[in-house]
């Protein structure tokens, strides 16, 4: 039975480290996405504009999606 407890104990710490882990690696994107933005202003601004611009496609199809479905 103490075996068993070893191994639960230990599963639950390497999960703990793993979530740790995805912290770090989340940071330094965040880091290294605000570096591009304040090293390159114009092409980052042009990647933003070209996700809003998918985001809004997106919704207006579901719009219409869901207009022709009530129709």
């Amino acid at each position: 039975m103490r075996g068993r407890a070893t191994i639960m104990y230990a599963t639950a710490r390497s999960r703990k480290g793993a979530g740790q882990m995805k912290k770090v690696i989340g940071w330094i994107v965040l880091i290294l996405v605000i570096f591009y933005i304040g090293t390159n202003p114009g092409p980052a601004a042009d990647i933003a504009q070209g996700i809003g611009h998918g985001l809004a496609d997106a919704f207006r199809n579901i719009g219409v999606f869901l207009r022709n479905l009530a129709s």
